[in-house]
């Protein structure tokens, strides 16, 4: 197996959280576009497509 070099993967951070009752909403940067998403106690329940805007 080859390594590939001089490529580096697009930052990603989570720009925006959400409490409300036991869910969590948090909408998450990578490159120019935001991805939000619903998470509960087990994990991820939804996510959403790439939005250019907020």
């Amino acid at each position: 197996m080859t390594e590939k070099k001089g490529g580096s993967k697009p930052k990603q951070s989570e720009v925006w959280t959400k409490v409300i009752g036991d869910s969590i909403l948090k909408v998450t940067s990578y490159e120019d576009k935001f991805i939000p998403s619903l998470w509960d106690s087990q994990g991820i329940v939804w996510c959403g497509g790439y939005v250019s805007n907020s």
